[in-house]
């Protein structure tokens, strides 16, 4: 960031798509002087499906650089909250206590993996179930996310030993064709 405020126009917008670090943080990596044109913009993954763009503004973003972002995100068909500068927003600090929780279900043996992931799928309505997300997300990204909100908030975020367990073992997931699920060669993003 600090390299990209020396190397752009003053009147570029730069914006992070950080899912949980605060926006004021990241923008002390700013000049001054450029922190009005800093925000942060959240997609959710997959960015070429999901319709949701979470916009964050820091304590320092200009009014202007929220409309314009508020214009761009309808511009390319997404649909805009907004959210306070806090650690994880408002949109991970809900995707995280699910994932939370689901985790502590499988640890106390309340459900196995697959009923989980089926019951927020059929009775929430979700397209994926959370074992499913934490695949495509990464194990090893959902754990430090969630140790960064646990670190905020408080016991409610705690990784479960499951999670912490298979970013011991390396299953990332997708990525590394196997996580809470095995992937086929090839079928890993």
């Amino acid at each position: 960031l600090a390299r990209l405020g020396e190397i752009t126009a003053a009147d570029t917008i730069l914006a992070s798509n950080t899912s949980s670090i605060p926006i004021a943080e990241l923008a002390q990596a700013l000049p001054a002087e450029r922190r009005g044109r800093f925000l942060g913009m959240h997609f959710s993954s997959p960015a070429t499906r999901m319709a949701f763009l979470e916009l964050i503004p820091g304590a320092e973003t200009a009014a202007e650089t929220l409309a314009e972002a508020r214009r761009l995100a309808a511009a390319i068909g997404k649909t805009v909250t907004q959210s306070a500068d806090v650690p994880g927003f408002a949109s991970n600090r809900l995707l995280f206590a699910l994932l939370a929780e689901a985790q502590r279900l499988l640890d106390e043996g309340v459900a196995s993996r697959d009923d989980i992931d089926r019951t927020c799928r059929l009775a929430l309505g979700h397209p994926l179930g959370p074992f499913e997300l934490m695949d495509h997300m990464s194990t090893g990204l959902t754990l430090d996310i969630q140790t960064m909100l646990q670190a905020a908030y408080g016991p409610r975020y705690e990784p479960g030993d499951c999670l912490r367990q298979k970013v011991a073992r390396g299953e990332q997931g997708r990525r590394t064709g196997r996580g809470w699920y095995d992937y086929p060669a090839g079928e890993g993003e």
